[in-house]
């Protein structure tokens, strides 16, 4: 989503849940930001570890609604693997310009670095 940083959605299996509990059991350090088990547990209570700016709220509903009004997931799938093409293909026609990943099976779809 295109707006100010903090916010971000997920969607986890129980098997994602429950590892994210062990990993947080087994002591290893990770600071609260960056913690799933504190977000698994704020999202429970319908809030955010952080208060994200009300600009990012009305940003998101305003992108989910043109998302769902286009098609929805197939559409949105479908845009990033098209616009994923077009960007790794330009750069690997490129003269001047490299994918930092340069095995194609290891690329992201959704974040590039050229």
């Amino acid at each position: 989503f295109a707006s100010d940083g903090g916010l971000w959605i997920a969607v986890f299996s129980p098997a994602a849940l429950e590892r994210a509990a062990r990993i947080h059991a087994s002591g290893r350090h990770i600071p609260e930001f960056f913690s799933l088990p504190t977000a698994i547990d704020n999202s429970l209570k319908n809030q955010t570890y952080n208060t994200p700016a009300l600009s990012t709220l009305f940003l998101l509903n305003e992108q989910l609604k043109w998302m769902n009004t286009q098609g929805g997931l197939d559409f949105t799938t479908g845009r990033t693997a098209a616009s994923s093409r077009n960007l790794y293909g330009w750069a690997d026609a490129s003269k001047y310009a490299t994918p930092f990943v340069t095995d194609p099976a290891k690329r992201s779809q959704v974040i590039g670095t050229i």
